[in-house]
């Protein structure tokens, strides 16, 4: 076990936005392309296309959503102050 390295801050996979205050459509983007493109609006849509080891980030806003989650994904606010649960 000496020379096992853990690395359990590293996160693969792909990247998913997730945005309340998205006015475009939501495929789970950075940002819109005209009118198409851009973030999820919720977190439950933005967790349910993330496969295990996808971040899911998260703009401001507060997401208070009931969901089950079945796979590791890393959680990040971005842009601000990304709330999950009751205030």
């Amino acid at each position: 076990m000496a020379n096992m390295l853990v690395a359990d801050n590293i996160v693969t996979g792909s990247t998913r936005f997730v945005d309340r205050a998205n006015t475009c459509g939501s495929v789970g983007n950075s940002a819109c392309a005209g009118r198409f493109g851009g973030p999820f609006p919720t977190l439950a849509q933005g967790v349910s296309v993330a496969s295990a080891g996808d971040i899911v980030l998260i703009r401001p806003g507060h997401y208070n959503e009931r969901m089950t989650l079945t796979k590791a994904v890393t959680f990040r606010p971005t842009r601000g102050d990304g709330q999950i649960g009751k205030p």
